[in-house]
């Protein structure tokens, strides 16, 4: 990654605008971890209460195990309960907590193992939230699923259990949700940006606090090549040919818009980045954030009680600090208060909480009851190599293999591990989730997952309370099942209980919408 950085800039205008998708995050963080590698199959590891590890049964797994079922998977994400994948032929598979429809496969029934979201196909990128899934189609249309209480799936309905287009957008050239919050963030055509759902703290960044269910543009920001979504924050990096500046808004209280301040802020303010760093990629966890820089060192600010800044305090910072001892970041992902990254030599690292073993260092416990299993600077996850693509979300998360596999590890409540299994038991070692191959693409929600894959096909797994599978229910599903609807996706975002989906320029939603969060 030591290349000249308006050289990167460019890779990433051509990225945002639909092309190599390859350059999407490669490890997924929430309660769970998932992490996909070089050969295409899926780990995850965590707390598997719902089968969000995709491993057709839910315990409690510190260390990675492979997701059953999954191969060629391309892209991952990880919701709070539910868990997504996206394979080669562009397919999108969910597991996990179901009961906002997540899964976006029709039903509210959780799932511990993979299932293909039904009619939804196409798409080149996934992101889980809270309860809600997004998949961006490769024709620029977003489609979202799941929890619609904030608005973040869009329109009137509370939920949404297959994909809905999020309407009001056409020519998407990226989108972000967070697995903790209700809003999402999109990169329009002319490379402004577009927000909707909830907007408690100025999320949105039209200078007010109303939820909106339809998109608004953000105020001031234009040339933007790269977004990243909080739990009530954002995130942009813009790019006007001669500078490259990062910008943030929404709550501070801890920090994380790193403008040295904790003053909430409605509209975008200047990120302080130290002079001679120059930002390339951002991610944003619940009270967080971080900064991949052209020369691959990351960068971190915000809340850090559990560690999750990752450089050896709990001390809070207002303005971006070094993480120690990295300079060759090839994939990141930030979960609620974990975070995960995949080094050029495609080993696995984290560091932060590790309630439900999201770490997946076969480890996990909480400081209340002293079993406190934190770590305050990055650890590497045995025996994952090979890795391609990461996920992280509220307990669990994900990771993508070289050759398409689908892996998971972490919280499994709902079965978002999708390993075929809703026993309260996590797992702190990354299984892999069973069915997936040819994933492209992966995020995911605090209790849901979803998956693209190769095909277009967007499949979605484990808490479907919202609906957020897509696949018309609101079941639960601890297996990957298939969204309906989509067949062309190009991307995909899991919320909090609703999920979008990008699919010929236009933004497709389902799930929860009570804060208007679907967008329709």
């Amino acid at each position: 990654m030591h290349t000249n950085p308006v050289a990167l800039i460019a890779v990433l205008l051509v990225f945002c605008s639909g092309g190599n998708l390859a350059a999407t995050p490669k490890v997924a963080a929430g309660w769970n971890t998932f992490a996909l590698k070089n050969d295409g199959t899926l780990v995850a590891a965590g707390n598997d209460a719902q089968g969000q590890l995709g491993l057709g049964r839910s315990k409690v797994y510190p260390s990675p195990l492979q997701t059953v079922g999954l191969s060629q998977i391309y892209a991952i994400a990880a919701g709070s309960n539910h868990s997504v994948a996206l394979d080669n032929d562009g397919k999108v598979w969910t597991w996990g907590f179901n009961k906002f429809g997540q899964l976006g496969d029709g039903t509210d029934v959780s799932s511990t193992k993979p299932s293909q979201v039904p009619n939804l196909s196409g798409v080149g990128l996934v992101a889980a939230g809270f309860a809600h899934t997004v998949a961006l189609k490769w024709d620029g249309t977003a489609w979202a699923w799941g929890s619609n209480l904030n608005g973040q799936v869009s329109g009137i309905f509370p939920l949404r259990t297959t994909p809905t287009q999020v309407a009001g957008l056409s020519g998407i050239r990226w989108i972000a949700t967070n697995s903790d919050g209700d809003h999402n963030l999109a990169i329009g055509s002319d490379y402004t940006v577009w927000a909707w759902g909830a907007n408690a703290k100025g999320q949105l960044g039209d200078g007010t606090t109303v939820d909106r269910n339809t998109p608004v543009q953000v105020h001031g920001l234009t040339n933007v090549v790269a977004i990243a979504a909080g739990y009530q924050h954002s995130l942009a990096v813009t790019y006007d040919g001669s500078k490259i500046e990062l910008w943030a808004w929404g709550s501070n209280q801890y920090g994380q818009l790193g403008d040295g301040t904790t003053t909430d802020r409605g509209s975008p303010v200047q990120v302080q980045v130290p002079n001679g760093v120059i930002p390339y990629a951002v991610a944003a966890g619940a009270e967080h954030s971080m900064m991949v820089t052209y020369d691959g060192a990351i960068w971190t600010w915000g809340a850090n009680g559990t560690g999750q800044l990752g450089v050896g305090t709990t001390t809070d910072h207002t303005t971006p600090v070094q993480v120690p001892g990295f300079s060759d970041i090839r994939a990141f992902a930030a979960g609620s208060y974990h975070n995960l990254i995949v080094k050029q030599d495609r080993t696995l690292w984290a560091w932060g909480t590790n309630f439900y073993g999201e770490l997946g260092d076969g480890n996990y416990g909480k400081l209340a009851d002293g079993t406190n299993a934190a770590q305050k600077a990055p650890v590497q996850v045995p025996g994952m190599v090979g890795m391609a693509d990461v996920a992280a979300s509220l307990g669990h998360s994900l990771a993508l293999k070289n050759d398409g596999t689908v892996w998971a590890w972490g919280l499994n409540e709902y079965g978002q591990l999708g390993i075929g299994s809703a026993e309260i038991i996590d797992h702190s070692v990354p299984v892999v989730v069973p069915g997936m191959t040819g994933v492209t693409d992966i995020s995911a929600g605090p209790m849901h997952t979803v998956a693209l894959k190769q095909d277009g096909t967007v499949w979605a797994w484990g808490s479907n309370l919202g609906g957020q599978l897509g696949e018309g229910s609101q079941v639960d599903r601890t297996s990957p099942v298939q969204t309906q609807t989509l067949n062309e996706a190009s991307a995909v975002a899991a919320g909090g209980f609703f999920t979008m989906a990008l699919q010929n320029g236009s933004v497709w939603a389902w799930g929860a919408n009570a804060s208007a969060q679907l967008g329709d």
